[in-house]
């Protein structure tokens, strides 16, 4: 990501990595060396606060996750949750998300994150989205989801066992 940005950043641009880097000390070298004493790249490479996580989020222009290898993504859901726009790869659930709230609001891409990747969603405005809608995904639409499920499994074993 830091590689991509710097390929892709305007003068005005920047950028901040945050989070912690857990057990992983060539990973933190690699994200500290990539950023190469950049002004535009800040590095806050420890735990956030709840505080400091929902600022940094709403500030942001876009949350980029680079992920190479995931099923679902509560970082997401959570900027979303904080109306910020998503940039995150073709992989897993991601592309359901997306199609769920709408390409403004997540920006998929395939293989690795890219300087076009982020020009791309960059070019895109900002100003006209409406709220992402996540109501699919609250508790109790979840929770009615869920309980659904049971039902209609229950039922398709009571119409099994009365086969038998």
């Amino acid at each position: 990501l830091i590689r991509a940005f710097r390929a892709a950043a305007k003068p005005n641009w920047s950028l901040i990595v945050a989070g912690e880097v857990v057990n992983d000390d060539q990973l933190s070298s690699e994200i500290i060396s990539a950023a190469n004493n950049d002004s535009r790249v800040l590095l806050k490479l420890a735990r956030q606060s709840d505080v400091d996580l929902e600022t940094i989020t709403k500030c942001a222009d876009f949350v980029v996750l680079p992920y190479t290898d995931i099923s679902n993504s509560g970082s997401l859901l959570y900027a979303l949750s904080c109306k910020t726009p998503v940039i995150a790869p073709n992989i897993g659930s991601i592309p359901e998300v997306a199609k769920r709230v709408g390409e403004s609001w997540v920006s998929i891409y395939s293989g690795n994150i890219s300087s076009e990747v982020l020009l791309s969603a960059a070019s895109m405005p900002r100003d006209t989205l409406a709220e992402p809608d996540l109501t699919w995904c609250t508790w109790d639409s979840i929770g009615r989801a869920t309980a659904q499920l049971y039902r209609n499994l229950s039922k398709q074993h009571s119409s099994d066992s009365a086969r038998s």
